[in-house]
């Protein structure tokens, strides 16, 4: 209660302002009431451009706070535990969220998923402010996908899609001590082409929006090239065919392996992964795919850059909330063909 007192007194609602996450995170923690509690506070930056039939429809600029407290009761027959997410706006906000997951963990059953707590650990950064983007980053796109609109109507190609920027930077603060802290960047362009009265279709994604001209006049020459493709239809008979899918279909469907690749679910039999003659139930260490075929996660690659530690708001089949604040490291699921791990 002294803490509390001291952090009330710092008027810790202006961190809302200024998108202090970790000063917000410390208010909710000394809140609590649980014997241990954990907080999340994600600040989201977000913006976005959408146009349809070559025209801008909608844009946008959004700031949004959400809190998770994950509270813990430590009883004789185990630990309960329990988590209440909401968007918050104010200091009101935030206490109603701590004090509604203190309440819900003790009324909550032990948590079949209980184990040891990772050991804190304690970022350099923690008590940075959020990164916020600001409208003027989307100048250049913008001035390119008018060009390409511009390019479209000449051709008598529709243009239909969305541009979005977004910064998540997250902080967990943990009773037992962890203060750590991840901004973690999403961008996305994705661009549906229509021609000849919307017979002929063609789609392109970009994990960016900020395209160099040369990849603008690629783009120009696809678009063009793949309807021109759909004047013409063959027949095939049904039957085996090889297929040869794009980049952006391998990646749909390395997500969708990704989603199903939980350890308990395979040795429970509910995935492809499942076999009930290894003495794990699941299929690791055996051959599921081309040798040529690796699929890894690496929270270090600046190229996919994700969160270096765990994070997760709720336990679930594929995340525990035990876990919170442990340290990542690359991880290989498929390594030339072979299932290394489960999640």
């Amino acid at each position: 209660s002294q803490r509390l007192g001291r952090l009330m007194s710092a008027r810790p609602e202006a961190a809302f302002g200024s998108g202090s996450g970790g000063e917000l995170a410390e208010f909710a923690l000394a809140a609590s009431t649980s014997t241990r509690c954990h907080v999340i506070v994600e600040v989201t930056s977000h913006l976005n451009q959408r146009w349809a039939r070559s025209s801008l429809t909608t844009n946008g600029s959004t700031l949004d706070v959400t809190v998770t407290a994950i509270a813990f009761d430590e009883r004789a027959d185990g630990i309960a535990a329990a988590s209440v997410s909401e968007s918050v706006s104010g200091l009101e906000g935030l206490i109603d969220v701590v004090h509604a997951a203190d309440a819900a963990a003790l009324a909550a059953s032990p948590a079949e998923d209980a184990g040891p707590f990772p050991a804190p650990v304690v970022d350099e950064g923690f008590d940075d402010v959020a990164v916020t983007l600001s409208p003027s980053t989307l100048t250049a796109p913008t001035a390119q996908l008018d060009q390409l609109i511009g390019w479209g109507r000449a051709n008598g190609i529709e243009l239909f899609g969305y541009l979005e920027r977004e910064s998540t930077t997250t902080w967990l603060a943990t009773s037992d001590g962890a203060r750590r802290r991840y901004c973690a960047p999403a961008n996305r362009l994705e661009i549906t082409a229509k021609s000849h009265a919307r017979t002929r279709s063609t789609w392109h994604g970009f994990a960016a929006v900020d395209l160099g001209d040369a990849d603008w006049n690629r783009l120009r020459t696809d678009i063009g090239q793949e309807l021109d493709w759909q004047a013409t239809s063959i027949a095939i008979e049904p039957g085996r065919h090889t297929a040869l899918l794009s980049p952006s279909a391998i990646g749909d469907f390395v997500i969708d392996m990704y989603w199903s690749a939980g350890a308990r679910d395979a040795s429970e039999g509910r995935s492809a992964f499942h076999d009930e003659k290894a003495p794990s139930g699941t299929r690791i260490g055996q051959i599921v795919a081309s040798p040529a075929v690796t699929v890894s996660s690496d929270p270090l690659d600046l190229d996919v850059p994700s969160s270096p530690f765990t994070v997760t708001s709720a336990s679930s089949r594929m995340a525990s909330v035990f876990d919170n604040g442990r340290s990542l490291t690359r991880t290989d699921w498929i390594h030339a063909g072979r299932l290394d791990a489960l999640i």
